[in-house]
């Protein structure tokens, strides 16, 4: 008499013994979904200290180029996901945004941020490639630490849009582009090893030369 598996895999049938199917990876545990389970799956993947959104943001606050480091070199349990979060912000930025009326800034074109990082984002790895060429690292690689940058400047520039949209927003958007030239420097110096000053200098100068074209973009 064939012996019949109480606990089975429900996606592809496979015989559990720990928590995650040892065939397809799919966790043991599937609850029917619910309310509570939806806040909950939430909360793991965006919330979470250790993993996803928070942790992501924290270690991109302070260690810009030894993030993507560390993620290129292997260690991305923690990390979420370079183009699963930069289309979330993108998302959100997009939303944001849209609720505003359209002259947010007689300045810049404010509703166009979430496309214009999106094109640093390539142009970003484009430049470094070329000035500040690393032998350690490919095309596709510095492409993740442009995702990574400007994954926390839309994040950071989604908040303030949201929470300054008045006078005050002006202000904002010409504290910000110095600011951010300065942390894509800082990412640039990390990531790169940058530590001799001719050397430092450069990154300095790819920095400012992408947060001009960012600006040449949104105005």
């Amino acid at each position: 008499m064939e012996e019949t598996v109480i606990n089975a895999c429900k996606n592809c049938g496979y015989a559990l013994e720990l928590k995650f199917c040892p065939n397809c990876g799919q966790v043991a545990d599937t609850p029917r979904i619910t309310r509570k389970v939806m806040w909950r799956e939430f909360l793991r993947v965006y919330m979470n200290i250790d993993k996803g959104l928070i942790f992501t943001v924290k270690q991109m606050l302070t260690r810009p180029g030894l993030a993507p480091r560390d993620y290129i070199d292997g260690k991305r349990v923690s990390f979420m996901k370079p183009l699963t979060f930069i289309a979330i912000a993108s998302a959100v930025c997009t939303a944001v945004v849209r609720q505003h009326p359209a002259d947010l800034s007689p300045y810049y074109l404010v509703h166009e941020i979430p496309q214009t990082l999106l094109k640093l984002i390539f142009f970003g790895a484009v430049l470094s490639r070329i000035f500040l060429k690393d032998a350690r690292f490919n095309f596709w690689e510095s492409l993740i630490l442009h995702v990574f940058v400007n994954f926390v400047f839309l994040s950071l520039s989604t908040l303030f849009v949201f929470l300054f949209a008045d006078n005050r927003l002006h202000w904002f958007l010409f504290v910000i582009p110095p600011l951010f030239a300065m942390y894509q420097a800082i990412a640039f110096w990390q990531f790169y090893d940058l530590k001799a000053p001719a050397a430092m200098l450069k990154g300095a100068a790819v920095a400012g030369l992408l947060t001009i074209l960012g600006l040449r973009m949104l105005t």
